[in-house]
């Protein structure tokens, strides 16, 4: 008779290809993503790479005000850097040159798709392919990473429901798949998220965080805040993830947790100093291009506001996109009317969604499926208490609050939300399959066997 496998013994294995299937999936499907004027405008930034890098004039970088709408300075101050500095290498590496990058500023968004075209504002095919080439390498990174949050739940029927999830949901993979910042978004503020978990974690075990940690929380909060600005979230829940994991230490090992506490704060100033080396922008008189940066940043939203016939939304509108963004609105592949009339992007839309690389389907009930899981799971985290699931509960609840401060309607902006949700759903399946009578009998029949 042949030898059974042990599918336990070999379960990080099974997880490795599980996860390997998830990265060739999204692997597959870039080039057929419908393209986006903001990709037009990343593949342009990559400019900042050749001053610094191959011209070697950094100094170039500064910026002073005032800030002209869509100039070089405007775009460097208000944009990450590490999506536009790693297009730059891979461009650099493939042998282009400045000259082959699209006319500034990339994208001209007071013309139309077709008056772009026009203009030589479209990018080469190829260099799009490898600029989105580096952004889905950053999404693929943060499938492992979200892999490793599922995992520390220590329920396999959470780690592959959350990786499937999230690798395959269809407004994760569009925008991942794009050359802009969203890849690195995810991959860097998920990886803040992990290294937090894994913090408390340790804290309950051993009492206080490894150094390496402490190095490691510094290094992913910083370089999140270099991806995209609105990453400021992510470190807002982990931050207070952990103070409040110190500060519940306090009361039986003072000195540990007045030490932790310490320790959180020298990371933050950390993560902000490497957030501050790796944006030339801020690099002159830091305090005052940090308000510039608020100031900019507050009057395009005000533009970005005016021009949406649906904005501002109300305080109920942003209640209820809370629970209809993740499963229940359909994918929004741009965010101005005047592309509904461009064939060219209709055409690469409906070849996309016909195509068997866009991810799930959230239309015929499944997204309402996935949604009362969610529910089911966000329930049970109140049910059972431990620090993982506070820990949850704390990074869902900061995110609430900042999309309730949202005032546009985009979908790209619940992005961070999105990951949450999916780990909510996750344990909405775990919930059921473990309160199902198969399970019950099963684990009755397993703790008497252990007895025995």
């Amino acid at each position: 008779m042949p030898p059974v496998l042990n599918f336990k013994r070999y379960e990080p294995f099974w997880a490795g290809v599980w996860m390997l299937a998830l990265v060739g999936y999204a692997l597959i499907g870039v080039a057929s993503a419908p393209f986006h004027g903001d990709e037009g405008m990343q593949v342009y930034a990559t400019l900042d790479y050749y001053t610094a890098f191959v011209e070697r004039h950094p100094q170039d970088l500064l910026t002073n005000p005032p800030y002209i709408i869509d100039s070089r300075p405007h775009l460097r101050l208000i944009n990450g850097s590490l999506q536009r500095y790693g297009a730059g290498l891979a461009f650099a590496i493939a042998g282009y040159t400045v000259e082959d990058l699209p006319n500034a500023p990339g994208w001209n968004w007071g013309l139309n798709y077709d008056e772009n075209v026009a203009g030589g504002w479209l990018p080469q095919t190829d260099m799009l392919n490898i600029a989105r080439g580096v952004s889905v390498g950053f999404f693929m990174m943060s499938m492992v990473v979200m892999g490793g949050i599922s995992w520390l739940s220590r329920s396999r029927i959470i780690f592959y429901t959350a990786t499937t999830l999230y690798a395959l949901h269809p407004v994760v993979l569009l925008n991942s798949r794009r050359a802009m910042m969203e890849g690195s978004l995810l991959c860097f503020g998920l990886l803040t998220v992990w290294v937090m978990l894994l913090m408390v974690e340790r804290l309950q075990r051993v009492g206080l965080p490894s150094l390496w940690q402490w190095l490691g929380l510094t290094v992913v909060a910083g370089l999140t805040l270099a991806s995209k600005h609105t990453g400021a979230i992510f470190l807002v829940a982990c931050w207070t993830s952990l103070a409040v994991a110190f500060a519940r230490q306090v009361r039986h090992h003072p000195q540990r947790g007045i030490l932790g506490l310490g320790g959180l704060g020298l990371s933050g100033v950390g993560a902000i100093v490497l957030f501050w080396a790796l944006s030339p922008a801020l690099w002159n008189a830091p305090w005052a291009r940090f308000q510039d940066l608020m100031a900019t940043r507050n009057e395009l939203l005000n533009i970005q506001v005016s021009i949406d016939p649906f904005a501002p939304t109300s305080l109920w509108e942003r209640a209820l996109a809370l629970l209809q963004a993740p499963y229940l609105t359909p994918v929004m592949y741009f965010e101005l009317d005047t592309w509904t009339s461009a064939s060219a992007i209709q055409t690469q839309i409906q070849r996309y969604t016909q195509s068997a690389w866009a991810g799930y389907p959230l239309e015929h009930g499944v997204g309402l499926v996935l949604t009362v899981l969610a529910v089911w799971g966000l329930v049970g985290l109140f049910q059972h208490a431990s620090s993982y699931r506070l820990s949850i509960l704390i990074w869902l609840g900061w995110t609430c609050l900042a999309l309730m401060l949202n005032p546009l309607p985009w979908q790209r902006y619940y992005l961070p939300y999105i990951p949450i949700c999916i780990l909510l759903s996750a344990l909405g399946v775990d919930r059921i399959a473990k309160e199902s009578p198969t399970f019950l009998i099963a684990n009755h029949r397993q703790e008497k066997a252990h007895n025995k």
